[in-house]
């Protein structure tokens, strides 16, 4: 028996906050998944507010310390939706800054992702009707 490969289109609305992920497979089913960044948390730290000299003579930064965790969070993040992609045919990428480009370049970095059509459009905020009429323009669904 011959294995039929289906492939999924995906449209992905995404800012540093949350992620809406939109999937239509071949039957033109949609499928939507809301995801909340670890940024979107508030990042309010208690304890000493200083910088502290650690036993090598160096500053420890605690803002610098702050962004690299923030960094590493969303960088998980990105993993966590690139891993959400299941045999995909095509992508559409939508939000505003830096979030989408970010998104691109970790979609890109995926090995068996290599070769997938994949569109980066800038938008401000989009509800799910929004990311599912774009989808379908964008894909030619009806």
């Amino acid at each position: 028996m011959k294995k039929i490969n289906i492939k999924n289109r995906y449209a992905i609305w995404i800012d540093h906050h949350k992620a809406i992920m939109l999937c239509a497979d071949a039957g033109g089913n949609l499928t939507e998944e809301d995801m909340l960044s670890p940024l979107s948390f508030s990042g309010k730290y208690f304890g000493e507010e200083t910088n502290k000299i650690n036993s090598s003579g160096h500053i420890v930064s605690n803002e610098s310390h702050r962004q690299h965790k923030e960094e590493n969070d969303f960088n998980g993040f990105l993993k966590h939706i690139v891993a959400k992609l299941n045999q995909p045919e095509g992508l559409l990428i939508l939000g505003p800054g830096d979030a989408r480009h970010e998104l691109q370049n970790a979609v890109e970095k995926e090995k068996s992702l290599k070769g997938l059509t994949l569109e980066n459009r800038p938008a401000d905020k989009m509800n799910e009707f929004e990311l599912t009429s774009a989808m379908k323009a964008y894909f030619h669904l009806s």
